[in-house]
């Protein structure tokens, strides 16, 4: 892709996504519509043999998801993910 000037190279759009960035939307996805429940463990192993991944994409999803709070880091046990609240924690 060529870039020109100052401007185009602002409205230039990658058109490929790194392999973490698109584990980070699949796990995202998963945990969004249940197929991840809500504090079950996450056994990367096991994942990067699904994925037909190596597992370091799958621990950069992880951290990029740690930080939105869907998922959550214990010390020498891995990731869970995030327990769900309960319905009217928040308000009434």
């Amino acid at each position: 892709m060529a870039v020109n000037g100052p401007d185009q190279a602002l409205n230039a759009k990658p058109t490929r996504q790194s392999l973490a960035d698109s584990i980070y939307e699949i796990l995202l996805n998963q945990l969004i519509e249940g197929a991840i429940q809500a504090g079950s463990s996450i056994n990367i192993d096991s994942m990067s043999r699904d994925l037909a991944v190596s597992p370091t994409p799958i621990r950069e999803a992880l951290a990029r998801l740690e930080a939105t709070g869907l998922v959550q880091r214990e010390a020498l046990r891995g990731y869970r993910a995030a327990p769900s609240s309960p319905p009217n924690s928040f308000g009434n």
